[in-house]
């Protein structure tokens, strides 16, 4: 009996590290490997990290690295905020191009393109834009009428792209390009004399109000003659001229005419009808004015 006593109790303490529950057998591995420190053999089995083994049910390997999810193809759509150009008074619409940029990674559709506000006219669009690529929309300026438009002045419109990207909105500018000749007489502009007196001449000028250069020449018809003139006839934008006009005559004492510039080079936006003007002389029968 003493020695089946002694034997049994070694059998209990060897075992102490078996714990029993529900009736499933644990092994508390705290007994045998004080702290707790993990075993250095591969509770996993060959190949599995022991703490992946752990924490991963049924030895799953959740810390592997996940692929990354490759983004979906997209087009992209960028374009200048606003385009400027010139249309010149009298002449032809030149083109001209406004690139549209593709930075995305499929292609870019454009379904349409249109304007809204002056009329500025889409020639060409593009249908397809590949990735990384660009493309040029064609654009005419609305045509500057000559006695209409002045120069200087600006056009505008709003241009709308529609693309599988969205829609981009654009500012369009249009400078009309000419000289504008503004006539600028004394109001009214007519002559009165008494006693076969010659009358005084009377100022008259022109400006160009306009943003480009031009040459103009005084244009009189009979009874009346310019008094004077600046022999620099050519008008910077802002620039004016002013003469001296007066009539002549060698008979008559009363009469019109016309008094005016023409233009001999440059763009002509605006010009100024010629000034209709009126003499009288009262008191003689026969007037002489040279």
């Amino acid at each position: 009996m003493a020695r089946t006593s002694q034997l049994a109790a070694m059998l209990w303490i060897s075992t102490t590290g078996w714990l029993t529950g529900c009736g499933r057998i644990w092994f508390d591995p705290s007994r045998d490997n004080p702290g707790g420190a993990l075993a250095d053999a591969p509770l996993g089995g060959p190949g599995i990290d022991a703490a992946t083994a752990i924490d991963a049910p049924g030895g799953a390997t959740i810390d592997a690295p996940i692929a990354p999810i490759d983004a979906p193809n997209a087009p992209s759509i960028a374009v200048a905020p606003m385009l400027a150009m010139d249309t010149i008074c009298g002449g032809t619409p030149q083109a001209t191009r406004l690139t549209v940029t593709n930075s995305g990674t499929a292609g870019l559709t454009i379904s349409n393109v249109s304007a809204t506000g002056d009329p500025f006219n889409v020639l060409l669009f593009p249908l397809v834009i590949a990735p990384g690529t660009s493309g040029d929309i064609s654009l005419e300026p609305p045509m500057a009428v000559v006695g209409t438009d002045l120069g200087g002045s600006v056009k505008r419109a709003s241009l709308k792209i529609e693309s599988n990207a969205g829609i981009a909105m654009v500012d369009l500018e249009a400078t009309v390009i000419g000289a504008n000749i503004i006539l600028t007489p004394p109001s009214p502009l007519n002559f009165t004399g008494s006693s076969g007196a010659c009358p005084a001449p009377k100022p008259f000028s022109v400006q160009n109000t306009g943003n480009q250069g031009i040459l103009v020449v005084a244009d009189v018809e009979t009874p009346f003659v310019f008094e004077s003139a600046s022999s620099d006839n050519f008008l910077d934008p802002g620039e004016s001229l002013s003469i001296d006009v007066r009539p002549v005559t060698n008979s008559q004492c009363a009469g019109s005419g016309n008094v005016g510039f023409t233009a001999t080079s440059g763009t002509i936006c605006r010009l100024d009808p010629v000034l209709n003007v009126l003499f009288n002389i009262t008191g003689s029968s026969t007037c002489q004015c040279s």
